[in-house]
């Protein structure tokens, strides 16, 4: 049963994460990804570079960082490392009789000369003599003899097809030298070769060699087989891309059907499973797989909550399908079973009165985690969408659930439940009930644009969420408390009174997880002195017998005025040196479109320092709630804001802008000395990557110590020096003073104006340890900052 409701949801979401469950979720269409239980620490990393074929139902992976190529036959790796007498770049993998060959660019060291193909023979690696000089690109196996693309350098031809066959010698098959193809496969029982322009296909017919095929594509890219009598490829007919199965060189049937065309150039494989075609996409915004049900001709995705990476199937026995990640980012490989599922779905209601059963008292719980666990142990952790429902699926058996929330359990009534292999789908209301019924009202005041920075001369936006986290409905009156230096703006609610920047709010009848968020703009005007320390306040009278938590009662928030900044950077709140005992930490992370078209996705990438525990993730608020989605890969959080839009700064400079504001413990028994210190890399749709700033943390027992200090002139002093890159200046005197930071080879990296009299901080944004000089453009005086 799926209940609709039209309240308002919460916006602050305690997220907990799992790590390393075993487990992922493949959509809401019948299957579910398992990690099978591979020695991946033999891998290697899974860099870019990194090769990968499926031949006869084994994985056959090149890792570029070991030198090493890896199996994988469905239950286990073996690793074959490449004798270091080569250099090896590698294009594609093949196996025929009893040899494992690498075909690519490979140098020998000793006798300094290059080939075309390397061969494995269970014992040792060695090159063919035949493919002296040569690069190549492709290659398979076809009637027990090696064919492959070949670059043959000297005759200046990238497109000849040659035959190496058993006693070493090879065969040239290229039926013009003016023809370029990239890809050679077998299917029907027919060798064909694929070109990245017309003719696109050519297939060999014994006696007359290679025949065009299909004249009228012009461009054939991705391709896998999908059995014995057929190919899947990603073709350019005339211009209109499409997803095609052939059954020979001239047959094809069109299978795009409904496949979202924005994601055909990150198409990387196919594969096959009776009715269902798999294909993975490797695009940075969109880590997920697209499968095909051929029955139905319609094809449907899901993320599959993995790291960024390239995604291969294989057909293994009885159909058993396997899914392996070449990841970038989790730098090792992992294999997992594609195993049938079933859909579960239905409400998660707050059981108020706890008579078992939905009747008026009860509410739908909006963003609600809830644990199902199988009888081996396995978790499988999934929300409720705003609206209280959810969807799941989930391999057939009994699986108990529990709330991921404390004070708050599922009801002892039904709290199991038995999905049975011969039912697609079942409906089941999930009853959460909690063991103390209170209130708990809080508030949470968050920067938008600046961070812990507000910029003077601009205008700088404020998020305040307020909500009852109690099971026991209530109302409240919210203050937010503006400093009497700025000028209001606008609030996105209007606040039932507004005297002298004290803004009040009044929010009746809250239920539990109910909430909502104001945006709040206000203007830093530029009498305001750099350096100033600006004070919010948001508070909510309560009744303090009543209510649950009075810490999370009210919130402050700190900013310092600066002048422009790199508007994507990443901050931390305490920042700096600090003494030991830090309990938590708070960070923020900045991005903003500086390009000059619409970004669609934004990924940011962020690395967590290993003094930080993740296994409890406060997210406090994001810019765009709706649209992200938060996973947990090692020690890195991949935030994915899918179809964000995000115009540039020159067409709309507020809406540019997107941010993360989180929370995270700190392990405890950190000393003086020890370190946390993290950065993020910011993905605009298909762009490199915008790397921030470092956030810092240094503990040491000496805070109250003064800095060591580097003086100018007898005017200009700068502290601490050396630093990590957080330097303050300090003028004597009155007036602004232009200063300019270089590198040692005299080149210009930054300029400041500081004003005299205060003290203010510097931005090296984006600059490695070094040595750098920090000069006075009218005096030309200069010290040498030291960034550690």
């Amino acid at each position: 049963m799926k209940l609709q409701f039209d309240k308002v949801i919460l916006k602050t979401l305690f997220v907990f994460f799992l790590v390393n469950s075993g487990v992922m979720l493949f959509g809401q269409a019948g299957f579910t990804l398992k990690k099978l239980p591979a020695n991946l620490s033999s891998v290697g990393s899974g860099r870019n570079g990194d090769v990968s074929q499926i031949i006869e139902n084994n994985i056959y992976s090149y890792k570029k960082s070991i030198a090493t190529v890896c199996k994988f036959n469905g239950s286990g790796w073996a690793n074959y490392p490449v004798q270091n007498v080569f250099t090896s770049t590698v294009s594609s993998i093949s196996t025929t009789g009893n040899f494992i060959y690498l075909g690519g660019n490979h140098i020998h060291k000793t006798l300094q000369k290059r080939f075309g193909l390397l061969r494995f023979n269970g014992t040792i690696w060695d090159s063919i003599p035949s493919s002296e000089g040569c690069t190549i690109k492709d290659m398979t196996v076809f009637q027990n003899e090696l064919y492959v693309l070949e670059d043959s350098g000297a005759l200046g031809n990238t497109c000849r097809i040659t035959r190496y066959n058993s006693d070493g010698s090879r065969t040239y098959l290229t039926p013009d030298e003016n023809l370029c193809f990239n890809k050679i496969a077998v299917f029907n029982n027919t060798l064909c070769v694929f070109g990245a322009s017309t003719p696109p296909i050519m297939h060999y017919v014994a006696g007359l060699g290679f025949v065009q095929g299909l004249a009228n594509f012009n461009k054939i890219s991705a391709l896998s087989p999908v059995n014995n009598s057929q190919l899947a490829a990603v073709a350019d007919n005339q211009g209109q891309k499409l997803i095609a199965i052939f059954s020979s060189a001239d047959s094809y049937s069109d299978i795009t059907y409904n496949f979202d065309k924005t994601y055909f150039p990150s198409v990387n494989s196919f594969s096959a499973n009776g009715r269902y075609i798999y294909t993975g996409l490797s695009n940075i915004n969109q880590d997920s797989i697209y499968f095909c049900d051929t029955l139905n001709k319609i094809w449907k995705w899901q993320s599959t909550n993995t790291s960024i990476g390239n995604y291969y199937f294989t057909g293994g026995n009885n159909g058993v399908v396997y899914f392996y990640d070449s990841s970038v980012n989790e730098r090792k490989s992992n294999v997992y079973k594609l195993v049938r599922g079933n859909s579960l779905s239905g409400s998660v209601v707050f059981d108020r009165d706890k008579s078992c059963d939905v009747n008026l008292p009860d509410v739908p719980l909006k963003i609600f985690p809830i644990i199902a666990t199988d009888k081996s142990g396995v978790e499988f952790r999934f929300y409720s969408d705003i609206n209280g429902n959810y969807g799941i699926v989930l391999p057939p058996g009994k699986y108990k659930f529990k709330s991921a929330l404390a004070n708050s359990t599922i009801s002892p009534c039904i709290d199991s439940f038995n999905i049975k292999e011969d039912v697609a789908q079942f409906d089941f209301t999930i009853l959460v009930q909690v063991a103390n019924l209170n209130t708990d009202l809080y508030t949470k005041i968050t920067p938008v644009t600046s961070g812990f920075r507000a910029r003077q001369g601009f205008n700088e936006t404020y998020n305040v969420s307020y909500g009852n986290l109690g099971a026991v409905s209530d109302s409240l009156i919210l203050t937010v408390k503006i400093p009497s230096q700025l000028v209001y703006v606008s609030s996105s609610v209007t606040p039932f009174s507004n005297v002298s920047n004290t803004l009040v709010y009044k929010f009746y009848n809250l239920e539990w997880n109910d909430g909502g968020n104001i945006k709040i703009v206000v203007n830093v005007p530029v009498p305001v002195s750099l350096g100033t320390i600006l004070t919010f306040t948001s508070d909510i009278s309560v009744n303090p017998t009543a209510d649950f938590n009075l810490k999370n009662n009210n919130d402050t928030l700190n900013q310092k005025v600066v002048s422009g900044f790199d508007p994507n950077f990443k901050e931390c709140t305490p920042s700096g040196k600090i003494p030991p005992g830090l309990a938590e930490i708070y960070y923020m992370i900045h991005f903003q479109n500086l390009g000059t078209d619409t970004a669609y996705g934004v990924t940011v990438i962020d690395t967590i320092s290993s003094k930080l525990p993740l296994n409890f993730i406060q997210v406090i608020a994001t810019s765009h709630l709706s649209q992200y989605s938060l996973k947990v890969i090692n020690n890195a959080l991949i935030w994915d804001f899918q179809n964000i839009k995000l115009p540039p700064l020159e067409q709309n400079e507020p809406e540019s802008q997107g941010w993360v504001y989180f929370k995270m413990n700190v392990k405890p028994g950190l000393l003086h000395g020890d370190s946390i210190t993290n950065k993020a890399y910011i993905y605009f749709d298909y762009q490199p990557p915008v790397i921030t700033n470092d956030a810092k943390v240094l503990f040491v027992l000496t805070v109250g110590i003064p800095f060591i200090s580097s003086k100018i002139n007898d005017r200009i002093t700068v502290y601490p020096n050396p630093s990590n890159g957080d330097f303050t200046v300090t003028c004597k005197g009155s007036g602004l003073v232009e200063l300019g930071l270089f590198d040692i080879s005299g080149k210009s990296i930054y300029s400041y104006k500081v004003q005299a009299g205060i003290e203010q901080n510097i931005n090296t944004q984006g600059l490695s340890p070094g040595i750098y000089l920090l000069r006075e453009k009218v005096s030309g005086s200069s010290v040498k900052l030291i960034i550690e």
